[in-house]
């Protein structure tokens, strides 16, 4: 089913479905056909027993065994605070491994513009520092 349809089906947004499919380790499962993503309620099922701190999934099982689930509910405000800090934590993560790959990046391409300078160059004069 398409990720709108699993939404409905658990009432959360399309966005969740697809923030679970991207964000989160191990993600929701999907396979793809003619480019849209397509999900199962088997894959949701496993999904969610691996997450069951996320808000929606919380909700849905709260929703499931008959609880309220109504935002004031202090649990699921928490589940909701841990389940953004871990989005936020996910994103430095990200950051920090790409700010690497980029101070790697960059100093691979100083040395090959350096070497290049020397090429061209007059003998002792590069015009360069490094």
């Amino acid at each position: 089913m398409l990720a709108s349809e699993l939404a409905r089906h658990l009432s959360v947004s399309p966005s969740t479905i697809t923030n679970w499919a991207t964000r989160h380790q191990p993600p929701l499962a999907f396979e793809f056909d003619r480019g849209r993503r397509l999900f199962s309620l088997d894959d949701y099922n496993q999904f969610a027993d691996a997450h069951s701190k996320l808000r929606g999934v919380a909700k849905q099982a709260m929703t499931e065994a008959g609880a309220p689930t109504t935002l004031s509910d202090p649990e699921l405000l928490l589940l909701e605070v841990r389940e953004r800090l871990r989005s936020v934590l996910e994103q430095i993560d990200a950051v920090q491994e790409g700010s690497a790959k980029t101070r790697k990046s960059a100093a691979r391409l100083k040395r090959e513009v350096a070497a290049a300078l020397r090429l061209l160059a007059p003998a002792g004069k590069t015009g360069i520092d490094g």
